[in-house]
């Protein structure tokens, strides 16, 4: 936006807002106001609480993950191999220990599905992290 169109917005905003309103435009205007339905209002409380939920166990997880990175390495490794001899698919060694230390900061919360991979990008975010910091297999 340039200059004078930004000056003639600024105008125009501060002549709308100085002007004075009489009883019947206030009263228009509060009729056109309609209250929130119930049911929008719950919802909109039910999604705020989940990502409260879903924050508070990411902080939870991301505190046992720092302090607990080997041994989760280690144990992801072993099933991995113990899965590999049994002819199955290894586990992802990159996002299974910080799936298991965010399983382990959900235990005891009434809405533990808050902080699924599935339910916010913010946890899937966080369980990929090793994958950005990954050097490809292959140099060229």
């Amino acid at each position: 936006m340039h200059a004078p169109e930004r000056r003639h917005n600024d105008a125009a905003a501060d002549a709308f807002f100085a002007q004075k309103r009489t009883g019947e435009d206030i009263a228009r205007i509060k009729a056109q106001d309609e209250p929130t339905p119930p049911d929008l209002v719950h919802a909109w409380q039910e999604r705020s609480e989940n990502r409260r939920m879903a924050r508070e166990i990411l902080a939870i997880a991301e505190e046992y993950f720092t302090d607990h990175e080997v041994e989760l390495r280690a144990r992801v490794a072993e099933v991995s191999c113990a899965r590999f001899r049994g002819e199955m698919l290894p586990l992802d060694v990159y996002t299974e220990p910080r799936r298991h230390a965010l399983e382990f900061a959900s235990r005891g919360y009434l809405r533990a599905n808050a902080a699924s991979p599935t339910s916010s990008l913010t946890i899937f975010r966080w369980l990929t992290t090793d994958y950005a910091q990954r050097r490809p297999d292959i140099t060229l």
